[in-house]
């Protein structure tokens, strides 16, 4: 059951590529390698299905898709590109016609090569992110100019100057589109792309080579293409592409260009700081008017009373030192598991400040852990250090002395803590005394 439930996951990516590309356009290009071929039942055959089937979701993000499947002679990779100034939908719907128009076209060979005007594909059992790559197509309009010498003089530094700019480009994306003025104020429009996983390099020496095929293969003509698929350029003499620039790639990665994104961040970082550091002040200096003139509803102290420090409860005087308080209350009802509220204890009814600090100041600090968290002997150290925030800041001190508890201000000695051993599921651990 498993294994049938796997194919039928396999197969419903390919079920739903073939429902929405009914009407898929023929190609402008498509060549089925003969050399090898596969059958029906073949693990290759699997791997190609898997490999087509995932290749519309590997999209590096700016129209550039690669992936494999399998292992030794059964592996299958395939990779499509998407022309520069492609919308996503767009190529995505090239992509995915490609796929179903090539598997109907090469049933069984493990290798072929598909072009439309917006995308290419290819797929085969033999690697392809590889430079040099010879599958070329060559297609040149039929009209003449009747200027060769004045066109071709305008149209070769037009493509000199995009292919620069296309292998300049960064590991997403080298492609470049512009126009020149040629003879007789006609427009030349060019696009030139790389695959882009070439380098700069390879880049450059790809399209020179198709390049320099402009002479022989057009003898004049006013417009032309020639596609591989490591590269491929363009011309006509009207706008064939669009006019808005296409997505621009992150930068290389670099020194230069780390520095300047983390200049960049630390910006962004202190300016956020600065904004929110302003704001706070600006919260607080109103808090403070307002308490010197109006003191908090009788309703709202008593709601959060408990979490409220001593001196602001009682006289009004906040500062930002009152949150330390509030924080620490809730140290200690995380800890103890009771709420900051009157709770039975035994025979007795505490209040949990009051019955934490008399447990702390009588060196039975273990008493106050909830024990459910005394399960983990490991964890007992770091309990006993989030009870120690108490005492080490002004928390329990300052509610003993604002309440006038028996027990008053604390007697703070400098001599050494004292250490109570006690154990718990056989692991020794100490208790910190307070100071």
């Amino acid at each position: 059951m498993s294994i049938l439930t796997g194919k039928l996951l396999l197969w419903f990516p390919l079920v739903y590529i073939y429902s929405i590309t009914l009407a898929q356009p023929d190609f402008v290009f498509n060549r089925c390698e003969n050399a090898e071929n596969y059958t029906i039942n073949s693990t290759y055959k699997t791997n190609l299905d898997a490999t087509l089937s995932a290749l519309p979701t590997a999209n590096s993000g700016l129209g550039f898709f690669n992936f494999s499947a399998g292992e030794g002679n059964n592996t299958v990779n395939s990779i499509a590109l998407c022309r520069g100034d492609v919308e996503p939908q767009l190529c995505s719907n090239c992509v995915n016609d490609a796929i179903v128009k090539l598997r109907k076209l090469c049933p069984n060979q493990k290798e072929a090569f598909g072009i439309y005007v917006e995308c290419l594909l290819k797929y085969s059992n033999n690697t392809l992110l590889v430079y040099p790559q010879k599958d070329r197509f060559i297609q040149f309009n039929p009209e003449i100019t009747t200027d060769i010498n004045g066109f071709n003089g305008a149209l070769r530094p037009l493509m000199d100057e995009l292919r620069g700019r296309a292998a300049a480009g960064g590991p997403l994306l080298k492609f470049a589109t512009g126009n020149k003025t040629g003879p007789g104020f006609i427009r030349i429009y060019g696009l030139v792309q790389c695959s882009p996983y070439l380098t700069e390099q390879q880049c450059s020496d790809c399209l020179e080579e198709e390049v320099t095929r402009i002479g022989v293969h057009d003898n004049g003509k006013v417009g032309g293409k020639i596609v591989l698929p490591t590269c491929n350029f363009r011309f006509e003499t009207y706008s064939f592409f669009n006019q808005t620039s296409p997505a621009t790639p992150p930068p290389p990665a670099g020194k230069k260009k780390s520095t300047t994104r983390t200049v960049i961040i630390v910006i962004v970082v202190v300016t956020i700081i600065a904004v929110i550091t302003i704001a706070s002040l600006g919260v607080f200096m109103r808090l403070r008017k307002k308490n010197k003139r109006t003191p908090l509803p009788l309703v709202q102290m008593i709601e959060c009373n408990g979490y409220m420090a001593p001196e602001y409860a009682m006289h009004g005087q906040f500062s930002v030192k009152s949150d330390v308080f509030s924080f620490g209350v809730l140290v200690l009802e995380m800890v103890t598991g009771q709420k900051n509220q009157f709770f039975r204890n035994g025979e007795n009814i505490e209040d949990l400040l009051g019955f934490a600090w008399e447990s702390w100041k009588n060196g039975t600090g273990l008493d106050m852990i909830d024990p459910t968290l005394k399960t983990r002997p490991d964890s007992m150290r770091n309990i006993i250090k989030s009870i120690h925030i108490g005492p080490e800041k002004p928390l329990l001190q300052e509610y003993s002395s604002s309440t006038g508890s028996s027990f008053g201000k604390p007697n703070i000695s400098k001599a050494r803590p004292r250490s109570a051993q006690m154990s718990i599921n056989d692991v020794s651990t100490s208790e910190i005394i307070p100071r």
